[in-house]
């Protein structure tokens, strides 16, 4: 590898920098521990179980009844569907999801091995196995087979995510893969593996629902003198996982402790290498990343629904990222040297969850301060990794072909560039003016019939100024409220942990007063009331607009016609988003029920085989009603004639409703389907109409007589 290309390291570095902390040698042992004692805890279920099977099957009555044995039949099988119920698990695995993965060549990426094998030397971590390219914001190292590696010595292989290396600059590339090879080095990873294995085993025991237990649930439909012991068996069950469930968030409890520090003791194998400055760079630059990377794939899945395939993801990744909001001065231009006190990128959360002790990560805030303490200065190198890879443009090809697995192979693969063209089209018909203060970005109007218009442009003066009422309805005042709103919807939502018992601190912020955590609740209600109160100022406020451009229109006919026809398409979509969106949740909502009972009594069935069928009817009406609604043009669904034609595109209307999770998944589908393909249309069609009211109010100013105040005959004499 040329030198050029390896980023120079810190000039002084603290001698015991990366040496492990008391906290993390005591954290391992106290991982160690509760692995050992839920192995001794399963070991002696198993046992126990076994025990019982034997003792059952091989016990003798001094009689027999017909019914007797028939019972002692039953014990015998409920004794060994216990043995087989903690036992099956352990041969139960997920077969590997490695399709997205591209293992390279060595000798086809040089400098990248290189790379690779200087920074193992520098940070004493061993070469890895395999280097595998996958296409998301990711690093990691794993074991390729993680069963093997709890009793043989097993190399890491080492992943990398070309989202990654498409954002980061060398330095911090550098600073990344150093903290992986931190990982390297630590004998404690073996333990994640014993805990990866510990967790897949007992969450399936606990959560995990299969043959075993429809065969249980359908013993217990038998006639009582032959289900009982399975009703027996049944509570056993349940007492089992509720141990399990106990010792599940025991190891994990203990396990996440240590998993946060092993990142806290990477970290600073990245610092010793790389300096402070690119691992935190790195850490703030990987979030912009993953949104960047994530809306690429969701323009991208639109794309394909029109039969585009990019054939580089990586460029609408880079677009993206230069959407994203300005960073802060500190990211990546801290003059290290010169600082006294380094620049902060991060800040803490004003609220943390309980839920943070099972976090496998520490929160960014916390990493930034363990890397600036104390802090060590390197130099920056700002070029690109994909210096590394030989014919980068391939492999960014190669890389992107691996999300479309099937789609490439079914629609000719295009230039990323042209691709580019379509999104970028389609984002201009669904970006508002800023003027609107994203007052219509994610929110459904109000329900206003056609024939409610003429009396709502009535209300307004005679002889209004019509523009300066539209300027007055679109000024400060609705940004004010808008940003009030948004201001709302953050305090509910850090108010509902604190209510919910979530929040681990004891008092919390609103408007710039504190409050004890206990009255969280009070303080919700004085907001919900607040957010009525500004929901009926927007429904008011819809309805001001709509009069006030029905009356602006008055005198354009040809423009009020086509206003009148995207409005009436408008609430169609309305309609088909808030039904899509509320069949959508009332089907969680009976699953979350079935999935909470853990099994459907006969008697259950025909009830929620009802609530399906209904909700079925109601996606049946809707449908309907959309065959036999005119989709007017829009960018890029100009050949299709009706809503239905593109909502139920390639889509299959599900049959009668049964209890099945074949139907339910499928009638899922076609509800999230369904609700997100109702939402691009009633936002694209709203960014029409919304057009043609601007483009109503420019001819009005340009062709309007401009009001001129009549003076009194009095007073032009008395002048």
């Amino acid at each position: 590898m040329s030198a050029a290309l390896y980023p120079a390291g810190p000039a002084h570095v603290p001698a015991d920098l990366a040496k492990p902390s008391g906290r993390y040698r005591l954290l391992v042992t106290a991982t160690l521990l509760s692995i050992v004692l839920f192995l001794a805890v399963y070991v002696a279920m198993v046992a126990g179980s076994i025990k019982l099977f034997v003792w059952v099957a091989t016990f003798r009555f001094e009689s027999y009844s017909f019914w007797g044995l028939i019972f002692h039949l039953a014990l015998a099988i409920a004794a060994l569907m216990l043995t087989a119920f903690l036992l099956k698990f352990a041969f139960k695995w997920n077969k590997d999801e490695d399709d997205k993965r591209l293992r390279l060549v060595p000798e086809s990426h040089p400098e990248l091995v290189a790379f690779i094998e200087q920074l193992c030397t520098e940070t004493g971590a061993p070469r890895p196995k395999h280097i595998y390219l996958t296409p998301d914001v990711n690093a990691a190292v794993f074991y390729q087979h993680p069963l093997l590696s709890l009793v043989w010595p097993a190399r890491k292989s080492l992943l990398i995510g070309a989202g990654l290396v498409n954002a980061l600059t060398l330095s911090e590339f550098k600073a990344v893969l150093a903290h992986e090879f931190g990982h390297f080095a630590q004998r404690s990873m073996r333990l994640g593996s014993y805990v990866y294995t510990a967790n897949r085993l007992l969450h399936d025991m606990v959560f995990g629902r299969d043959k075993w237990d429809e065969l249980l649930a359908e013993w217990r439909r038998l006639d009582l003198r032959v289900s009982a012991v399975a009703w027996g068996l049944t509570g056993m069950v349940w007492l089992v996982r509720q141990a399990l469930a106990l010792a599940y968030r025991g190891v994990n409890l203990v396990h996440a402790s240590l998993s946060r520090e092993m990142e806290f003791q990477a970290d600073r194998v990245a610092v010793q290498v790389a300096g402070s400055d690119a691992i935190v760079n790195a850490l703030y630059q990987i979030n912009r990343a993953s949104w960047a990377y994530q809306t690429s794939l969701g323009q991208l899945g639109t794309a394909l629904e029109h039969n585009l395939v990019s054939d580089d993801v990586y460029y609408h990744q880079q677009l993206r990222l230069a959407d994203c909001p300005p960073a802060p001065p500190a990211f990546r231009h801290a003059a290290a040297e010169a600082l006294a006190q380094p620049a902060q990128l991060f800040t803490a959360e004003e609220v943390t969850t309980k839920a943070e002790m099972y976090a496998s990560h520490p929160a960014d805030y916390l990493r930034e301060q363990s890397a600036k303490q104390p802090y060590v200065a390197a130099p920056a190198d700002d070029r690109s990794p994909w210096l590394l890879f030989q014919r980068p443009e391939e492999v960014r090809q190669l890389v992107t072909r691996k999300l479309y697995p099937d789609s490439a192979a079914k629609h000719p693969v295009r230039p990323a560039a042209e691709v580019e063209e379509f999104l970028a089209a389609e984002t201009a018909e669904l970006t508002y003016d800023e003027a609107y203060a994203e007052t219509y970005d994610v929110r459904v109007i109000s329900l206003i019939e056609p024939e409610q218009l003429d009396a709502l442009a009535a209300k307004l003066p005679a002889d209004c100024d019509l523009l300066a009422l539209r300027q007055e309805l679109y000024g400060p005042e609705l940004r004010q409220r808008m940003e009030a709103h948004q201001s709302r919807k953050n305090d509910l939502a850090k108010l509902a942990l604190f209510i919910s018992g979530e929040a681990r601190e004891a008092t919390f912020t609103v408007d710039g007063v504190s409050y004890p955590a206990a009255q969280a609740r009070e303080v919700a209600k004085k907001l919900e009331a607040e957010e009525s109160a500004h929901k009926l100022w927007l429904s008011e406020f819809d309805e001001r607009c709509a009069g006030l451009h029905w009356r602006l229109l008055a005198g354009q006919p040809e423009r009020r016609a086509a206003w009148q026809a995207r409005y009436a398409l408008q609430l169609h979509l309305r309609l088909g988003i808030l039904l899509t969106s509320e069949a959508l949740q009332q089907l969680q909502q009976l699953v979350d029920g079935i999935m909470a009972a853990g099994q459907v009594q006969p008697n259950q069935v025909n009830h929620y085989v009802t609530q399906f069928e209904q909700l079925r009817q109601r996606l049946l009406g809707l449908i309907t009603t959309a065959r036999s609604t005119t989709l007017l043009p829009l960018r890029h669904l100009e050949d299709l004639a009706t809503v239905a034609d593109f909502v139920m595109r390639d889509l299959h209307f599900p049959t009668a409703a049964v209890l099945s999770g074949d139907w339910l998944n499928g009638f899922g589908h076609v509800l999230e389907v369904t609700l997100d393909r109702y939402r691009r249309l009633y936002y694209k069609n709203l960014g029409v109409v919304l057009r043609l009211q601007e483009e109503a109010a420019a001819e009005h100013a340009a062709t309007a007589t401009p009001i001129v105040a009549a003076v009194p005959e009095a007073t032009v004499a008395a002048d």
